[in-house]
């Protein structure tokens, strides 16, 4: 201990450390220009049917909750040599849920091939059980799928 600094000081100082443990690191949330937002029109109460999808809290928090896990916000992914580098993006996935007996939910994370041509002969699905009254994760499983093999010009199939 320092002899100029009282013992108050120390408790002070470790107790900060701690406290900044505990606080979330905040992310930032990309926005764009006021330009590109002037674009857009908010319709006056309703929401247009076209294209209109509606998730109940439960299961966007589910879904948060396994994105986050699955591709971390702020994750810096080393690249691997036989990845698109597009399967590390968020945009890349399509997401299905399952409902199941006793608050689990099932969220699964699957590439779309027309967001990112991987060129890869196999695709991971992903799957997350989700405990949506506690909102933890209960398991993950992967399963590759084997995709099938573009059509050869000039060759019609059997």
């Amino acid at each position: 201990m320092n002899p100029r600094h009282p013992v108050g000081f120390w408790f002070a100082w470790v107790l900060g450390l701690g406290l900044q443990a505990c606080v979330p690191a905040h992310r930032i949330v990309p926005h764009a220009s006021q330009a590109e937002a002037d674009r857009v029109e908010f319709p006056q109460l309703e929401l247009p049917e076209a294209g209109r999808v509606r998730l109940d809290g439960n299961v966007a928090a589910a879904i948060q909750l396994a994105m986050e896990d699955f591709l971390p916000w702020d994750a810096h992914r080393k690249p691997v040599a036989d990845r698109a580098p597009c399967l590390d993006q968020w945009e890349s996935y399509d997401v299905t849920t399952a409902v199941l007996p006793e608050s689990v939910l099932l969220v699964r994370f699957e590439p779309n091939l027309e967001r990112c041509a991987s060129g890869q002969q196999f695709v991971e699905l992903v799957t997350y059980a989700i405990e949506v009254r506690t909102m933890g994760i209960l398991s993950i499983e992967s399963h590759p799928r084997l995709l099938p093999r573009p059509p050869v010009q000039g060759v019609t199939p059997p």
